[in-house]
């Protein structure tokens, strides 16, 4: 990012690939130029799922993006050579997480949630959706796969729990809300064990 005459500029970058193999001097070794920014990127069984890449120019329209969709997935055989073999779109995703074959999506700007079907990652599938989850910033699915968690961003957001054993008959089990949540949104979350 740079300021220039009063305005911020976000420098143009595609989804970069980076050698860790020397973590004290990692190394920009590609950059997969399909979009000009993305909010989030999630990593999952040999894929990379790109999300929240709507700009079709960079700031200063020297950078085209050729790649966009709501949700892309980059199949990453070669790490280093990123290659877009599918895409959705239909909603804006703020966040994405994976189990097996199903995506869950964070629709922020609508409070919906959906369920894709990514068996064929060159066409991915709406299984569901569902309201309910202002603000639906982040989730995260349990290890069973039964359960998703979201979070609100927005003052007082809650966790949210979701029995997702039926994606034809989404119900909510539970929410919580952090001491001193009033405050704050429930931003990022992840489940361990």
């Amino acid at each position: 990012i740079y300021f220039e005459d009063g305005t911020y500029y976000i420098e143009p970058q595609g989804v970069q690939v980076v050698d860790l193999s020397d973590p004290v001097n990692p190394v920009i070794v590609n950059e997969w130029d399909g979009v000009v920014q993305s909010h989030n990127i999630m990593e999952a069984d040999g894929y990379l799922y790109v999300i929240g890449s709507t700009n079709p120019y960079s700031n200063d329209g020297s950078e085209e993006s050729w790649g966009l969709d709501d949700l892309i997935i980059l199949d990453l055989s070669d790490p280093s050579t990123p290659e877009k073999i599918g895409g959705w779109s239909g909603e804006y995703f703020h966040d994405v997480c994976v189990s097996g074959d199903i995506l869950y999506g964070c629709g922020i700007y609508s409070g919906t949630m959906w369920a894709m079907d990514i068996s064929d990652k060159t066409n991915p599938q709406v299984i569901s959706s569902w309201a309910g989850v202002p603000s639906s910033h982040a989730c995260w699915v349990s290890d069973d796969g039964n359960t998703v968690f979201t979070g609100s961003e927005t003052t007082g957001g809650n966790i949210l729990s979701w029995d997702v054993s039926n994606l034809n008959d989404v119900t909510l089990l539970d929410e919580w809300m952090p001491p001193g949540g009033e405050e704050y949104s429930a931003h990022n979350l992840f489940l361990k064990n």
